[in-house]
């Protein structure tokens, strides 16, 4: 994980010096990935408190909500993969692919709550919908369209 934990030597530890150099490599390089580890994991109990509030109120509405489905498909999937990685110190490599992908739509998601964040939101899944054919402003039917012979000659008889 970190190379200053591997220093098996103990030598190392019988003078001030050797100290010196963990409390500085602690200080410098592995501080701030454990406190960030910790906050993410006070962040991810928080979440999940939340989780089971909601479902704790009524597990009828939490189980019919496809967002709240979405929340669990990316928890477990992380959770899941987590734990298949610290058993069998492997995993396939789509399943971290997936839940990383899973976790970050859950965070692109959490900001459909914030009506500057909706237009966004509006322009992205209004791309993934098929055009509607009785809209009066598709633009493909806005024209009409003319058949063109073999010799390039274009003909009065149009498709629309």
């Amino acid at each position: 994980m970190y190379e200053f934990v591997n220093i098996c030597e103990k030598e190392f530890y019988t003078n001030w010096n050797g100290g010196a150099v963990i409390n500085f490599k602690w200080k410098k390089f592995g501080k701030k990935p454990v406190l960030a580890s910790s906050n993410f994991n006070c962040f991810q109990v928080f979440h999940l408190l939340f989780e089971l509030r909601q479902f704790i109120w009524s597990p009828k509405k939490y189980f019919l909500s496809i967002w709240n489905l979405f929340d669990l498909d990316a928890y477990f999937s992380a959770t899941i993969t987590i734990i298949y990685w610290i058993k069998y110190d492997y995993t396939p490599n789509w399943t971290p692919s997936i839940s990383c992908l899973l976790l970050e739509l859950k965070f692109l998601l959490f900001f459909r709550a914030f009506e500057y964040f909706g237009v966004y939101f509006a322009i992205i899944f209004g791309v993934a919908k098929p055009p509607n054919p009785k809209d009066p402003n598709n633009p493909w039917t806005l024209s009409n369209t003319y058949q063109v012979d073999e010799n390039g000659t274009v003909l009065n008889e149009t498709f629309i």
